[in-house]
């Protein structure tokens, strides 16, 4: 029994304790052969195939898929089809159709366009058709992840790295490179500086590298606003309430509104949408740089360039206030000064000019400087 023994322990890897069972039987001289525990080597088999691993090591064997482990996208559901399971972690995309599956009735989703799903079915004849992708993200800021970053510009003529996320959802970086103390493309401003006829200012524009350029020679005030071509642009004209002009104050209510009681101070201005898309646009009053009080308006909008033969007949509403919660960003406005900003915007069309009143609320007022301010909100 002794060959034999050696046979069965060298051949079939039998466990010590039975090959040394069998030679004790025999002649009790078969020496045991050391195992790894013990630091020894353990033999292979005979014929070159790997040993069966110890069961007491933790990596015995690999486990079949546990069940409540989610399934990787591309997945059959109702019931897992076998063809398709094997080849789940190596492509997540559609079946080929007709190719074979299991079983019939399974399932299986597949991810499509910007995060959503197609689904195909086990058929007798194997898989069907792709169906159509549902479940899409919808979002205007929407991306196709897996592609490499992008870069875009922000803040005053900055950059930062975009990258599209898992979920279809952009991830933007810190903005870099902006301008110290710079502006915003497009904004105009119009201030009374170094000219020696009162009343009369220079004008300066943001130019596209986010610099204000070179003031203008001094002129007088404007009473035209041109609608900025860049979204965020802002531009305005800085006009005089004259103790002489006045006109019956509006109550601040939906548009066509009713007279006050109060004669009060009064301009007008026109703003002009020159760029080729429908612009929104809001407007609002604040006081010249180095004025001291400040000015409660009331603020309100008319169709056409001309000075409106009704009053009453404004579009929108007629406002005395512009801060917050009216939709007015924290700082915009003069306290008390008037806006028609956040839902009370208003809407120019390509070429069209509107003309907007702007008066003081108490006929108490005094005599003073104020200015109209446009932000292109949108071009539509």
């Amino acid at each position: 029994m002794r060959p034999w023994a050696s046979f069965l322990f060298v051949a079939l890897g039998v466990g010590a304790s039975a090959v040394a069972g069998c030679a004790t039987g025999a002649s009790g001289d078969l020496e045991e052969e050391p195992s790894p525990a013990s630091g020894g080597t353990a033999l292979p088999p005979a014929d070159g195939s790997t040993p069966p691993r110890d069961s007491a090591s933790p990596t015995d064997s690999a486990s079949p898929r546990d069940s409540a482990v989610p399934d990787a996208p591309g997945t059959a559901t109702d019931a897992r089809a076998d063809s398709a399971d094997s080849a789940d972690s190596a492509d997540s995309g559609p079946r080929p159709a007709g190719s074979p599956c299991a079983p019939v009735n399974a399932i299986y989703e597949s991810p499509c366009g910007f995060c959503g799903k197609s689904a195909q079915v086990c058929l007798a004849t194997g898989w069907s058709s792709a169906g159509a992708c549902s479940g899409e993200s919808t979002s205007p800021d929407r991306c196709m992840p897996g592609g490499a970053p992008t870069q875009e510009a922000c803040g005053l003529c900055g950059r930062r790295n975009v990258l599209c996320q898992p979920n279809c959802t952009k991830a933007q970086g810190a903005c870099t490179g902006e301008v110290v103390g710079g502006c915003v493309p497009g904004t105009n401003e119009f201030l009374a500086v170094g000219c020696p006829i009162a009343g009369e200012g220079r004008d300066r524009t943001c130019e596209a590298t986010c610099m204000w350029g070179a003031y203008s020679a001094c002129r007088p005030p404007a009473t035209d606003i041109t609608v900025p071509a860049a979204v965020g642009g802002v531009a305005g004209i800085e006009l005089r309430f004259e103790a002489a002009r006045r006109l019956l104050t509006l109550l601040d209510l939906p548009c066509p509104t009713i007279y006050g009681f109060d004669t009060t101070m009064y301009v007008y201005a026109r703003v002009r949408n020159t760029n080729a898309r429908t612009a929104r646009v809001s407007l609002w009053s604040t006081l010249p740089a180095g004025s001291a009080a400040d000015s409660d308006t009331i603020m309100a909008a008319y169709a056409g360039a001309a000075d409106p033969a009704n009053r009453l007949a404004c579009v929108g509403v007629v406002v005395d206030d512009c801060s917050p919660p009216f939709g007015s960003p924290a700082g915009m406005c003069a306290s008390l000064g008037a806006g028609l900003v956040g839902t009370n915007a208003v809407t120019i069309a390509p070429g069209a000019t509107i003309t907007v009143y702007l008066g003081e609320y108490s006929d108490l007022a005094s005599p003073g400087p104020i200015r109209i301010n446009a932000r292109t909100d949108s071009l539509l």
